[in-house]
């Protein structure tokens, strides 16, 4: 009896202790890269409050002067099933308005692929309609309802896996004008060998090292190194945490946010924390032309 009551004791202590780290990382950590509601965001380099999916945009300053949280200001969120393969395919713009551009494609077997006209009624068994919600560019862009696009998306589905066990997965996103044309945004955490990185990056070089003004609870006294990191492009541009730079591709001008991140810590009170939740490089790209690009998309009915 005795084993057994020590036995519950432990159960009942663990779970608390995994709920209240649960609870003080889901403040900031429930869709770090999936967002599909409210909250202002900083624009691409300018800091503000975050939006609720996405860490990039809250500023706090230390030794190395002032600096963004890290990952990007551009938020997904994603109606359909979870994770899968990459998607590279036709979307098509359901609505756009001044908080949030949505999107609908269509998975073709497992795999994704062709893209749909047509709202989710009448799809071949074998396709599954999605859906990807925006926000976080600022401003946003409004496109027309009807506007046909061509996204590419790591993975198909919602970014995020499990918190507890495995942490926030990288994911890359990337909107053009067409098939192998011109990208309008994109932003990218820790997967720029995908194909859905606006960008690649080269190498990435420390520039300081200070203390976390941006604790989770999970890391005290931890520290964070920031970083440089060298985007290629027509030519490679060295672009420094938090520093609002520019990249050419192709012969256009993009803005590009970057917070390249390591945090450090002694100890970890949480036993559901990943320290790379809180490290990595993570990008924000947007066409400086972006209103010229999407005022010659072609427009067809909308889905």
């Amino acid at each position: 009896m005795k084993t057994r009551r020590t036995s519950v004791v432990i159960s009942l202590l663990f779970g608390l202790a995994v709920a209240a780290c649960q609870g003080e990382l889901n403040n900031g950590l429930e869709d770090l890269s999936d967002a599909g509601q409210g909250g202002s965001t900083g624009g691409l380099g300018t800091g503000g409050s975050a939006a609720v999916g996405g860490t990039g945009g809250t500023s706090g300053a230390n030794a190395c002067g002032t600096h963004d949280r890290f990952g990007p200001s551009l938020a997904v969120y994603t109606i359909g099933s979870a994770g899968g393969s990459p998607y590279d395919g036709p979307a098509i713009v359901e609505g756009s308005t001044n908080d949030e551009l949505l999107l609908y494609f269509v998975l073709t077997g497992a795999t994704g692929g062709t893209g749909g006209t047509g709202p989710d009624g009448g799809l071949p068994a074998s396709n599954q309609a999605m859906h990807a919600s925006i926000i976080g560019l600022d401003p946003m862009p409004l496109l027309p309802p009807g506007a046909k696009l061509w996204l590419s998306k790591d993975p198909a589905g919602k970014q995020e896996t499990d918190v507890l066990m495995y942490g926030i997965a990288p994911w890359s996103i990337s909107v053009r004008n067409r098939q192998g044309g011109d990208l309008l945004f994109g932003a990218a955490r820790n997967d720029f060998n995908a194909a859905a990185s606006p960008v690649r990056i080269g190498a990435v070089t420390p520039d300081c090292t200070a203390a976390n003004v941006n604790p989770s609870g999970c890391t005290p006294g931890a520290s964070v190194t920031y970083s440089s990191v060298e985007v290629e492009g027509d030519a490679p541009v060295v672009i420094h945490d938090s520093v609002p730079g520019t990249v050419t591709l192709g012969g256009i001008e993009y803005d590009v946010r970057a917070t390249a991140q390591k945090l450090s810590a002694a100890g970890v009170t949480c036993m559901d924390y990943h320290s790379w939740d809180d490290s990595g490089v993570a990008l924000d790209v947007r066409a400086k032309n972006l209103a010229a690009l999407v005022a010659a998309l072609d427009v067809g009915d909308p889905p």
